[in-house]
């Protein structure tokens, strides 16, 4: 098992978009975050097991009901914004 997977690299509150869980727009699509995404898409079984305690553990903090994440199969936390809000060219 490796041992350099960050759970605070993907379950944080830092506002900066290269860091923290990674950012999408409404339709999914990865704006910031690709490597995180890689990151968790190749955990190992364990990984995934300690990224899902520690997010439901964690979940409150982001509004989130743990009972909910609990039942979910995979959850992952993303930043979600919406293409209204990002500036155009």
């Amino acid at each position: 098992m490796r041992n350099n997977f960050d759970l605070d690299k993907h379950i944080s509150d830092d506002p900066h978009v290269t860091r923290g869980p990674m950012v999408i727009d409404e339709s999914g699509n990865i704006l910031s975050g690709h490597d995180r995404h890689e990151e968790l898409m190749n955990r190992s079984p364990e990984e995934e097991s300690r990224y899902k305690l520690a997010l439901v553990n964690r979940s409150p903090q982001f509004g989130l009901n743990p009972m909910e994440v609990m039942r979910m199969k995979n959850p992952v936390l993303v930043r979600k914004i919406a293409t209204k809000d990002l500036p155009h060219k």
